[in-house]
């Protein structure tokens, strides 16, 4: 490993095209007003075949978590710095046009605060 750039998804504007072998996203993208730029600097700065890596909360499935998360959203994103519950980042990052995208949710328990709002965890990887 030469370099570990280490920040927020804004900062990856300053980082040169097609020279990083693999971005890792944990739990950033909720909070990014504009996603689709941030996934387009993202494919900019991989190399070609370079791999990108996240694990993101998204939106429920199920209607009633879903309304949930819903209502409590724009709350929600006060309180956790922008954070957005219900963001579809798994149709995202198809759209951004990576190839070999691989994604699976994993979900919490339903008795658990989290299991509520805070979940399903998109795990995912996708090719440039």
């Amino acid at each position: 490993m030469e370099h570990f750039i280490q920040g927020e998804p804004k900062e990856i504007s300053k980082v040169e095209g097609g020279c990083v072998d693999a971005v890792v996203s944990t739990n950033a993208l909720c909070t990014v007003r504009d996603v689709k730029s941030v996934l387009k600097e993202i494919k900019r700065v991989l190399a070609a075949d370079g791999i990108f890596l996240y694990i993101e909360h998204v939106h429920h499935e199920r209607s009633w978590k879903r309304l949930a998360q819903n209502i409590i959203n724009p709350i929600w994103g006060i309180v956790f710095d922008g954070c957005n519950l219900t963001r579809d980042t798994a149709a995202l990052v198809v759209q951004a046009g990576f190839s070999n995208v691989s994604q699976n949710k994993l979900y919490k328990p339903w008795g658990t605060f989290m299991g509520i709002f805070g979940h399903p965890t998109l795990v995912g990887t996708a090719i440039k």
